[in-house]
């Protein structure tokens, strides 16, 4: 099944049961399912495939415990970086930043993300913008196995997006513009591409975020910034 979705339909969004046209798209690459907390594997029946950001969305219906984990754990990250006027600014959108090199958190960016794709919000994230590059803090860890695209949901992933002309480049697509998976390989804790964009694990999980308040979040921040320093 697809559907038109944003920019006059030129968007579209493959679902699960799509795999032969991602595997088009993509070349090889196809949905897995979800590795939960305790590292079972969960089916993930409500997956897909936009090809604007040529991003995969790996979604379960029955993860309400772990979204509400991710919903509670974003807003302690929020508060925090706010309290953090002196080393980070808060600004409206990348456009209103005049301190280049002092980082910024972007607060209209993350809040939401596509109820077709995500009806659980599991997708938002943090986004703070640092040497030309935007860093998102993800409450889900992506990764790949033998070609298959899976999700850690409560699990803590950094993205580095290069910012070229105002533009935040997407991070599975390459300067051409061609699919150009970033994802890391299950069990390394990173990918990084020669044009600059880079996906990074962090050990930490929502649960941290939650017992352990400003000191984990203070190490959050301080492993994407020099994530982004690089």
């Amino acid at each position: 099944m697809k559907f038109d979705t944003w920019f006059g339909g030129k968007t579209m969004i493959y679902y699960k049961n799509a795999e032969e046209k991602i595997k088009e798209i993509t070349k090889s690459y196809d949905f897995g399912n979800i590795c939960d907390l305790e590292n079972r594997e969960i089916e993930a029946e409500e997956s897909s495939f936009d090809t604007s950001s040529y991003n995969f969305h790996i979604i379960s219906k029955n993860e309400n415990e772990i979204a509400t984990l991710i919903k509670e754990s974003r807003k302690i990250l929020v508060d925090e970086i706010k309290k953090q006027g002196n080393t980070i600014q808060c600004k409206r959108s990348i456009g209103d930043i005049k301190e280049s090199n002092k980082p910024a958190y972007i607060c209209s960016l993350g809040n939401r993300s596509s109820l077709k794709i995500d009806p659980l919000q599991m997708e938002c994230y943090v986004a703070i913008c640092y040497k030309k590059c935007l860093g998102m803090i993800c409450f889900e860890q992506m990764f790949v196995e033998k070609d298959k695209v899976w999700c850690a949901p409560g699990r803590i992933q950094y993205y580095k997006c290069p910012i070229e002309d105002g533009v935040i480049r997407n991070i599975n697509q390459n300067k051409e513009g061609e699919f150009d998976c970033c994802y890391p390989m299950k069990n390394m804790d990173k990918n990084e591409q020669p044009d600059g964009r880079g996906v990074y694990n962090s050990k930490y999980t929502v649960c941290d975020i939650k017992g352990n308040g400003q000191e984990i979040v203070d190490r959050i921040i301080k492993e994407l910034l020099e994530i982004l320093k690089e």
